[in-house]
């Protein structure tokens, strides 16, 4: 599903590799990697019969690096969007394994639609969303 870019084949890859990490509660997480299967997606999926999802953040629009409280205000906009959605979602971490970029706030919302969690994404400036659906296997949907 993913889609052409022209982005540099090392901010994709980037991409590809970070952690997307889910926090459930009670200091449990659990991770998401690009095209692999998660358990823990499907049972959280499962037990809300909702079978879709989007993980997206706000943080360090267009793939650049940016100040803080831009950072701040702009997952704080989004925090309030999230929420006025009604979908159940939890807060997580974007995490890079390679140590380059600092991990980012993130959201995983389950329900939304495709059209919807692209919006979302663009609102935000993001080059690309995190995209699931009932086969709980992550996908990268590049948005620019």
């Amino acid at each position: 599903m993913e889609r052409k870019t022209d982005l540099s084949r090392t901010l994709v890859n980037s991409y590809r590799v970070a952690l997307y990490r889910v926090m459930i509660g009670n200091g449990k997480s659990f991770v998401l990697k690009i095209k692999k299967k998660s358990a823990d997606l499907e049972a959280l999926m499962k037990s809300h019969n909702l079978f879709t999802a989007v993980y997206v953040t706000a943080y360090n629009s267009q793939g650049k690096n940016t100040e803080p409280h831009i950072n701040v205000k702009s997952q704080k906009n989004l925090s309030g969007d999230v929420r006025r959605t009604g979908l159940p979602f939890w807060e997580g971490f974007g995490e890079d394994p390679t140590g380059r970029w600092k991990s980012e706030p993130s959201f995983l919302i389950l329900g939304i639609t495709l059209a919807d969690a692209e919006e979302l994404g663009k609102r935000y400036g993001q080059n690309a969303i995190v995209w699931m659906e009932d086969d709980y296997v992550p996908q990268l949907i590049m948005l620019r």
